[in-house]
């Protein structure tokens, strides 16, 4: 069979080493930052496997420092349907000026933007699929390694074996991209070759093994080798599981043999079953099947990279799995790296902790941090988490994860002791100044009660006054007509007199 012996150096093991002895536990200063989602919390630990993960924005920046200057991605094959275009000449041109930055980084610039808007439409157009397919170029493989070294320890046996071939492969061809080796012929034909050997050699393993499994049939009754037939089909389901990891699998698959021995009426079957077993492939060379995936699919630089490092990325886990009826209720999530979410699945926890038998300290650190931010006013809108989540995890672990929050509690219980002493306070201080008004308004009602009755009493005169008015008016207005009268009459006895002969005679007699 065809075989790669990984070949690391020493330094890159020792630079590992040191990282693993120097890891600690979180006893930091805490950013300046106030977080709204647990997951953006930086540097918080897997609650299965303890090791730091990434937040979406770090994964993000952690993919952008690995894409290549524009000299490097423009030599690249990538960018060959661009290379007689006037754009890809244009863009040249300008990356000229800045050897070291990207594509992108160039186009940004406020000089060189104002210059692509003068192009024209389809030029322009252009310019964009360049730096798009520059973005997906990537640095030398030396670099790619340079920069995954200090998560080597953190990424699962699979990928490390992946990234012990990539590394073989950084030494053996320093100047190209991880997309152009996987592309080189002699690459992808070895390694076609041999993930096909792997298949076949595994498919004849699992079917050699299958018929000894059978040939068990005369030291079985009728419904033992019934249930030995349901075992074996539901065993090769797993098997066939390429989401399911290795690991798990073997003890899946060791858990229903033996739940089917247990209950064979043949007390001596167990040990020749698991003694046939434990030859059953779990998995197809991962470095072999990685590489035939990057070229099947075509994918880029950054493609390659994205799929290692995302398995470092902080994602939620249901504590109780969508599967079974668990909600997306903040009471009921988790975070796991990546990795160890995709090896949870729905599996129950009392399983998972014999493969992680620290779980119940890793969560319980996990929890720790997330307290300490809360704790601090550095974490908004998740204060009854802690509480919440112990709940969950010991509904779901059968009472074996019981988290302890006694200080969180202690604090929330002094914090709420405070504001209730400061409530009272405020009440206290609203009571005097409410009997303070009180007495005030009392005052004032008692000048307004006076101002009442001087009014009332003016209102008294003014109707007095107003009747005297009005009765002096009315002796005037008769008085007036009394006098319009005898006004009227000594007129008309002056015209009398002055037309009377007889008596203008007397008068003047």
């Amino acid at each position: 069979m065809l075989t790669i012996n990984p070949v690391i150096n020493s330094s890159y093991y020792n630079k590992n080493k040191a990282f693993a002895e120097n890891k600690q536990t979180f006893t930091g200063r805490l950013p300046d930052r106030v977080f709204s989602e647990i997951r953006d919390i930086p540097k918080l630990g897997c609650a299965f496997c303890e090791c730091d993960m990434l937040t979406n924005e770090q994964v993000k920046v952690f993919l952008k420092s690995f894409v290549a200057s524009a000299k490097n991605a423009l030599n690249n094959k990538a960018l060959e349907p661009f290379v007689n275009t006037e754009a890809y000449n244009i863009v040249k041109e300008l990356s000229g000026k800045y050897p070291g930055k990207s594509v992108h980084e160039v186009l940004s610039i406020p000089e060189n933007t104002q210059k692509i808007k003068k192009l024209t439409p389809h030029q322009q157009l252009d310019v964009t699929r360049i730096a798009l397919a520059s973005d997906k170029v990537s640095v030398k493989a030396p670099k790619v390694m340079q920069k995954l070294d200090k998560y080597f320890e953190n990424f699962s046996d699979e990928t490390k074996q992946v990234i012990n071939l990539m590394e073989i492969y950084s030494i053996k061809y320093p100047q190209n991209t991880f997309a152009e080796i996987f592309n080189k012929p002699e690459i992808v034909k070895y390694h076609s070759k041999l993930y096909e050997l792997y298949i076949n050699q595994n498919s004849l393993q699992k079917r050699n093994i299958f018929k000894q499994l059978r040939d068990l049939s005369p030291e079985l009754s009728a419904k033992d080798i019934r249930a030995l037939q349901n075992t074996n089909s539901n065993v090769l389901s797993i098997l066939n599981n390429e989401y399911c990891k290795p690991h798990i699998k073997k003890l899946l698959v060791e858990d229903m043999y033996k739940n089917f021995a247990s209950q064979s009426s043949n007390k001596d079957i167990e040990p020749k079953i698991m003694n046939i077993i434990k030859e059953l492939p779990y998995s197809v060379s991962p470095e072999d099947k990685f590489v035939n995936d990057c070229v099947k699919n075509k994918s880029t630089d950054i493609d390659i990279i994205s799929q290692i490092v995302k398995e470092l990325q902080a994602t939620w886990e249901h504590a109780k799995a969508k599967s079974n009826g668990g909600s997306n209720s903040i009471d009921n999530l988790l975070v796991l790296c990546s990795k160890c979410n995709a090896e949870r699945a729905n599996l129950p926890y009392p399983f998972l902790m014999r493969i992680h038998p620290n779980i119940k300290e890793n969560v319980q650190k996990q929890i720790n941090k997330i307290i300490s931010y809360l704790i601090h006013g550095k974490l908004k809108g998740h204060e009854d988490y802690p509480i919440g989540i112990k709940k969950t995890m010991l509904t779901e672990t059968n009472n074996m994860i019981n988290l302890d929050i006694s200080k969180y509690l202690k604090i929330r219980e002094v914090r709420a002791a405070k504001q209730l002493e400061k409530a009272q306070a405020a009440l206290l201080g609203d009571e005097i100044k409410c009997n303070n008004a009180g007495a005030e308004i009392a005052e004032i009602d008692s000048k307004l009660d006076e101002l009442m009755s001087q009014l009332r009493k003016l209102k008294k005169q003014r109707h007095i006054i107003e009747k005297h008015f009005e009765e002096s008016t009315a002796s005037k207005e008769a008085n007036e007509i009394d006098v319009k009268k005898s006004s009227e009459l000594l007129d008309k006895m002056k015209q009398l007199i002055e037309n009377d002969e007889f008596i203008n005679k007397i008068f003047k007699s």
